[in-house]
């Protein structure tokens, strides 16, 4: 399967959008706004500029503070390829990966420790997957305490479960698209699954590496608890979601895509 670039999949008959591609975007731009931030912040600490009046700004400083969340992005896609590859080595031959950094030695020691505790079997890693309007590449598709789980790892600095667990959703229902299918049967009139040979994804799971903490995490999305505002109290309230639930909002988020990019020059 052929890509024209990294947010496009070609599926036969035309470009489709990656399952990245068509998250909301808000958090990214927050995470630009606070790149700039903190850039401008290391300047003033740094009392790179001073005279009597305090911190003296220079029009290229700004240019930078523009364009500090490009090499942000860049350092942070660097670092997540780079973890990714010592996991999927990990994990193939069954080894505990050393690093020369020490954090990073110890995402590995955390990662090969999880693996083994809960018997995980690779199935497929780096994989590509496409559905008719949508297509994505995932991370890990393996065995684990005998379920078949999706895994996506993770290295950034914030934590966006809530785009993220639409993503795990899209990619699992692309990867079971392959697996069953479903038709109405003409004799009894009830929906029957039927499997095509290939084992469908039963769970769903996010693996954290957080550089700050220098600690591995992982969350779960098969049935989690949430927090909505009830729409008559206007108070928030705990409630349970599913799967189901996360795939119904992303295949939203796919027509939604389609309805604002028809007729986009890809």
């Amino acid at each position: 399967m052929a890509r024209k670039e990294t947010r496009y999949y070609w599926n036969g008959e035309i470009w489709v959008p990656s399952v990245t591609s068509v998250m909301p975007p808000p958090y990214l731009a927050q995470w630009a706004a606070n790149c700039a931030v903190d850039y401008l912040k290391c300047l003033r600490d740094g009392f790179v500029k001073q005279d009597g009046r305090g911190w003296v700004h220079q029009d290229h400083e700004f240019e930078a503070a523009r364009t500090a969340f490009e090499r942000e992005s860049k350092q942070a896609a660097d670092y997540g390829t780079y973890i990714h590859t010592l996991c999927a080595y990990s994990l193939k031959h069954d080894i505990c990966v050393e690093s020369p950094d020490e954090i990073t030695n110890g995402f590995m020691k955390q990662w090969y420790e999880w693996c083994k505790k809960h018997k995980v079997k690779a199935m497929a890693m780096e994989h590509e997957v496409l559905m008719p309007y949508y297509g994505g590449r995932v991370d890990l598709v393996c065995e684990m305490d005998g379920k078949v789980t999706i895994i996506d790892w993770k290295t950034g600095k914030g934590s966006y479960y809530d785009s993220w667990k639409w993503q795990l959703a899209g990619y699992r229902q692309a990867w079971n698209s392959h697996a069953e299918e479903t038709w109405q049967n003409q004799n009894t009139g009830k929906w029957e699954t039927f499997n095509k040979g290939v084992r469908p994804i039963q769970s769903s799971i996010i693996v954290k590496f957080n550089k700050k903490t220098g600690k591995m995490t992982h969350k779960c999305f098969d049935e989690y608890q949430a927090t909505r505002t009830n729409p008559k109290t206007k108070e928030k309230e705990k409630y349970t979601r599913t799967y189901e639930m996360d795939r119904w909002t992303f295949n939203s988020l796919v027509a939604a895509w389609w309805l604002i990019n028809r007729g986009m020059e890809i």
